[in-house]
Formats: structure tokens, C-alpha cells, sequence
């Protein structure tokens, strides 16, 4: 068909596909993590950040609405990756860390992640990749 030669040489369309693709390939790699994408960088966030971080900086960090981080922190409350602390001097201040199981579990997806970008990386080669990402920034910014 006429319209495959079209979508093959359209960046938009390469670009669909390619995120299609590494979204299959990391819901696959999540599979047996027992937690979202989202989940998981919530845990991310939290462990690179070695502090306690509130609910507005975490929306700030990782773009996501006020009901995403409420539904992903009560999830992952749930799960004991995390706990919610009230401020001490004002109760309406709340602060999420990791508990010991958040923190293993974050270690396993770095593991996970990686293992990925391993993947690319091997694929294209250190340049190539380096041309990728400045490209998606300039994409990204657009």
C-alpha cells in the first residue's frame, strides 16, 4: 500500500511506533516488578533524592497531576514502599519517603531500567546515542 511508504518515512509516525515499542518493552520488563511505570518513578524520585520530598514537588518533578500522584502514593502506601509524614510544625505539610522495602524495590528497577538502556546503548553505540537524546531534547522543546 501507498500509505506504508508514507509512514515509514515520516518521523512523526517512526516516532509513534518507537514509543509503542519501548512502552511494550517496559510494561514487559515491569511485569514482574508489581509496579506501574509511574509507580516507579515515584520510587526513583524518592531514592536519588535522599530526603523527604512533599506531593507538589514530586507533580513538579515527574509532570504528573494532583490525582495521578494522590492514586500512585496511596498504591504505593499500600504496597509499604512508602510512608506519608505529617509536618511537625504544620500538619497540612506532608513528606514522602521511601520505607526499606521502597528502597529495594527502587533498586530493582534501576536494575531494570539499565538493563534497557543497556540495550539501546549497545544498539547504537555511544555517538549515535548521544546524537539521540540531543535530538528528542530538541524535540521534546519544541
Amino acid at each position: 500500500m501507498k500509505i506504508q511508504s508514507y509512514l515509514v518515512e515520516s518521523p512523526l509516525f517512526q516516532l509513534i511506533g518507537l514509543q509503542k515499542n519501548l512502552d511494550q518493552k517496559v510494561l514487559s520488563l515491569l511485569k514482574g516488578q508489581e509496579v506501574s511505570f509511574k509507580e516507579g518513578l515515584v520510587l526513583l524520585t524518592l531514592l536519588f533524592e535522599k530526603k523527604s520530598i512533599g506531593p507538589g514537588e514530586l507533580n513538579e518533578a515527574l509532570d504528573f497531576s494532583k490525582s495521578q500522584t494522590s492514586q500512585i502514593l496511596s498504591k504505593l502506601e499500600g504496597a509499604r514502599l512508602i510512608k506519608r509524614n505529617l509536618g511537625t510544625e504544620d500538619a497540612r505539610k506532608i513528606s514522602l519517603e521511601l520505607t526499606s522495602l521502597g528502597a529495594v524495590k527502587a533498586n530493582e528497577l534501576i536494575q531494570t531500567f539499565e538493563h534497557l538502556d543497556q540495550i539501546i546503548e549497545d544498539k547504537l553505540g555511544q555517538k549515535e546515542l548521544r546524537g539521540l537524546i540531543r535530538s528528542v531534547n530538541i524535540l521534546r522543546d519544541y
